[in-house]
């Protein structure tokens, strides 16, 4: 089975772009104003839901195609690019740069760091260009082929690092937000 069509279809990016819209119009807590904030929660989203989707069609015994394994290492890509511009975005005012304080230095750094950062964005990349790059052959199908059966754990782990990375993400948008007055 090939893990291309199926997939596409089950993946919704409209939901989680959609609830970071409702965060959006809250002109008040400037860490959820940024445009930044919906297209990261869009790209968390196909991520996720594509980590979710590649982890039951590993633990199924079905393989996966190189172009999947592509593709999610660019969207882990363009999760790191839109959280430092959402960051970025947001430290010229108080509120924003005491809002990026409390995520990255204060009392939700273990969970930036560790829960988002190392498990759901650093691993997922390493992991997933080791096993793009080095462990596995592509076969006339476009399936991927692990040597072993060792490999194919470690990226389920991998897929879910990026679960609770984008569980992370979210618990730390909503508990960062420190208002304008």
């Amino acid at each position: 089975m090939r893990y291309d069509a199926d997939f596409w279809r089950d993946l919704s990016p409209r939901r989680d772009g959609i609830h970071g819209l409702p965060l959006y119009v809250v002109k008040a807590i400037p860490l959820w104003a940024s445009i930044w904030l919906p297209i990261l929660f869009t790209i968390s989203a196909i991520s996720t839901g594509l980590s979710a989707n590649t982890a039951a069609t590993l633990n199924a015994g079905y393989g996966l195609s190189h172009c999947a394994h592509k593709f999610h290492a660019l969207l882990v890509a363009l999760e790191i690019v839109a959280v430092l511009a959402l960051f970025a975005s947001v430290r010229s005012e108080a509120a924003g740069m005491a809002s990026v304080t409390k995520i990255v230095s204060g009392s939700l750094a273990p969970m930036f760091w560790i829960g988002f950062v190392v498990f759901g964005l650093a691993l997922p990349l390493l992991g997933g260009s080791k096993f793009m790059l080095h462990g596995c052959s592509v076969n006339a199908d476009s399936s991927v082929c692990a040597r072993g059966n060792e490999e194919i754990k470690s990226c389920v782990y991998n897929e879910y690092g990026v679960l609770i990375g984008g569980f992370c993400l979210r618990a730390f948008i909503v508990l960062g937000a420190a208002y304008i007055f």
